[in-house]
């Protein structure tokens, strides 16, 4: 992609709504990925120059209705409107006269995510690293669940000690956060696996703990037991594939998602190796 002023960029997104569209967008955010990938020329020339990237789209109207929408060189796809929980848009109207300055710089490609908000007919655009978002913004990310990827920064260690040295550091001692994190595909609900070795549900709205798996632990050398969660369409239940144990075997139990009991049990299936599994199987 060839280079582009901070000015020039800003107003490729800063037109007002269209005049005819009766339910207008208030907010919405373009993050663009993909910009940093590699570009072959012979694709670019017949295509266009940033063919490569895509752009995902979140859209909240004036009346409160949640669109997204996904967009590339060769396809675009959206989801519809929904309506946002009454609490849910109310709290997005009160942030979006809370965004910081941008800076006036551009982030690097690849960072990019464009925040266009629209107040009383005057049109306001601004251009965030996704490594380094506004607590407003991450908070619109939850409220809308939105499926931007927040950018976490990667820096450079300035020195790396030996084991042997490290042994003599005053290190602090171990985190005992969570050590892994798995949730269901309308991101609602969702099981914490944490440092001690429990496995809690909890309801990603009020970030409550809904309930203890109980009869689940973390294998003898730390290693995370759970493989996979699956949610039932309800929420009432939770699947969950387990395993491996010393054996090569896997079992699948089910759960009932309030009360932390197990409902089910189906054990095991002997594999002659270790299969590829996902943390977001269907149910």
């Amino acid at each position: 992609m060839a280079d582009v002023s901070y000015e020039d960029f800003v107003r490729g997104f800063s037109g007002p709504p269209r005049g005819d569209d009766p339910d207008p967008a208030v907010l919405t955010l373009h993050s663009i990925e993909r910009d940093d990938w590699p570009v072959n020329v012979g694709v670019a020339n017949a295509m266009e120059e940033c063919y490569q990237s895509v752009t995902n789209t979140v859209r909240v109207s004036a009346s409160g209705n949640l669109s997204v929408a996904f967009e590339s060189a060769s396809a675009m796809q959206g989801d519809g409107k929904s309506l946002l929980p009454k609490e849910a848009f109310q709290q997005i109207q009160s942030l979006l006269d809370q965004f910081p300055g941008d800076g006036g710089r551009l982030p690097p490609p690849g960072h990019k995510l464009v925040v266009k908000v629209t107040l009383s007919g005057v049109t306001t655009v601004w251009v965030y690293d996704r490594a380094n978002l506004p607590d407003a913004i991450l908070t619109i990310l939850r409220l809308t669940k939105a499926r931007i990827q927040v950018l976490t920064p990667a820096f450079t260690p300035t020195k790396v000690w030996p084991p042997e040295e490290a042994q003599g550091l005053a290190l602090p001692p171990r985190s005992q956060g969570p050590k892994d994190y798995l949730h269901s595909s309308d991101w609602t609900l969702g099981v914490t696996i944490t440092a001690k070795g429990e496995y809690l549900v909890r309801d990603e709205e009020d970030h409550r703990v809904l309930s203890k798996l109980d009869g689940l632990a973390l294998k003898p050398d730390g290693l995370i037991y759970i493989q996979s969660v699956s949610f039932s369409p309800d929420g009432s239940q939770l699947a969950v594939f387990s395993g491996p144990d010393d054996n090569h075997k896997r079992h699948l139990t089910v759960w009932d998602t309030h009360s932390g009991q197990m409902v089910s049990e189906f054990w095991p299936v002997e594999w002659a190796s270790y299969p590829t599994v996902t943390h977001r199987p269907v149910w």
